[in-house]
């Protein structure tokens, strides 16, 4: 085996945690909780309408971009405008099934075979490592401490609400150009005061390297 580079960048949702594994299962399982109060609705025919809304949704860049940070909602808009589709108007009823669905998401959520683990390794190989993610910084918080992710990391880096995709870092015991950093945890500084090294199009002998990427949350 070759030798390891100095800093790793890993994403989180669908590299360490699997995300989206449980969509159609949870979308299913969601139409089915509320079966009794779609108007005569079969759930199966309102399950259908949201997997094209969804598709649909989370295909515009600019939907995406607002959605990604507030999924909760975002979810309710689909099921809203699925039952729209289908000529119901039940802001109500969208919501619940939304937030059905949203729940059942969130407890699905559980890391990869082996993706800790290797994380760990890594860790104890002298790798310094930093968690990226695009995701809602509520959200993706409440993950991280779920799961006791924030120990393997130098840092991380967590979306805010801003339009540039990772907009503040999460510090914690990683030097920065602004000085030493704190070491209390949870500490949020601005993404410029971190030192990294941008992503090039040309292969670099940079010292950091970006083995995973971000990946779309379309299947939301």
């Amino acid at each position: 085996m070759g030798s390891l580079p100095r800093a790793i960048l890993l994403d989180l949702d669908d590299t360490i945690l699997d995300d989206s594994g449980g969509v159609i299962a949870c979308w299913r399982d969601a139409c089915l909780a509320h079966r009794s109060s779609m108007n005569g609705l079969d759930a199966d025919t309102v399950f259908e309408a949201i997997d094209r809304t969804r598709e649909w949704y989370w295909s515009d860049p600019e939907r995406h971009r607002v959605g990604r940070l507030e999924l909760a909602w975002a979810r309710g808009e689909v099921v809203r405008l699925a039952l729209a589709e289908l000529g119901v108007d039940d802001e109500g009823l969208a919501r619940q099934i939304g937030d059905t669905y949203h729940a059942l998401r969130d407890d699905a959520i559980k890391p990869f075979d082996d993706a800790v683990p290797t994380v760990q390794w890594l860790r104890a190989q002298g790798c310094r490592l930093a968690l990226l993610t695009n995701g809602g910084s509520k959200g993706q918080r409440l993950k991280i401490d779920r799961f006791d992710l924030a120990p393997l990391f130098d840092a991380i880096l967590i979306a805010n609400a801003w339009r540039s995709p990772i907009g503040f870092a999460l510090r914690r015991n990683v030097s920065t150009s602004t000085g030493p950093a704190s070491s209390a945890r949870g500490n949020i500084v601005p993404m410029s005061a971190v030192t990294t090294t941008k992503p090039s199009s040309e292969p670099s002998s940079s010292a950091t390297r970006t083995v995973a990427t971000p990946r779309s949350i379309a299947r939301a």
